[in-house]
């Protein structure tokens, strides 16, 4: 469009286009993050009584912080070792087609003696409670544990003994970004483009 003033045209093609590609970068840049998601499955761990544990979880993480958000849904099953009160326990949640075993779940982002790194742990109606370790965003297995439970854990009903990971098995952790994340990556530079194309 051309604007003209006492015989004097004035361009409004290229300051327009301008203004509208740095609105774009801004308003993208300026938006929180979305959250990403961070699935991490396994098989063949074993904790330090011979028990093993398997299974998957998937929860919600902050893109900017790393922290954990949600537990997006959890099938974790852990079996006896030497008949020390682990009798084996499934902690169901939010998986298709059964029933929620796990009546509650926290996040916690430092440990006893606090250690780095993020956790969560899900409760059963029985009392038993299991605490699965990892660390960043993408990981690729769980944190084992130690002696004073420290890291990965399961206590038996009323805390009277936990359990240990003593190795992870095979674990394999996988994260995506949401689309929203991507749509804010691509405002982003597309209205950097268009300010390179116009400056």
């Amino acid at each position: 469009m051309r604007l003209t003033f006492a015989g004097t045209q004035v361009s409004r093609r290229g300051p327009g286009r301008l203004m509208v590609a740095l609105g774009v970068a801004v308003l993208a840049l300026s938006m929180p993050a979305a959250a990403g998601t961070l699935a991490l499955a396994w098989a063949g761990a074993s904790w330090n009584d011979g028990g093993f544990l398997s299974g998957t979880f998937t929860v919600d993480y902050d893109d900017s912080t790393g922290a954990p958000v949600s537990l997006v849904s959890a099938d974790v099953v852990t079996g006896d070792g030497t008949s020390d009160g682990f009798m084996g326990q499934t902690y169901l949640y939010d998986v298709s087609g059964y029933s929620n075993t796990v009546t509650d779940y926290s996040f916690d982002a430092a440990q006893t003696m606090g250690a780095p790194a993020n956790e969560v742990v899900m409760g059963l109606a029985s009392g038993y409670e299991i605490f699965l370790d990892w660390q960043g965003t993408s990981p690729t297995s769980l944190w084992v544990g130690d002696v004073g439970a420290q890291y990965s854990s399961e206590n038996t009903a009323g805390k009277a003994i936990i359990r240990y990971l003593n190795n992870e098995g095979g674990s394999l952790g996988s994260a995506a970004p949401e689309p929203a994340t991507i749509i804010l990556a691509g405002l982003a530079l597309a209205g950097a483009a268009a300010i390179r194309r116009h400056a």
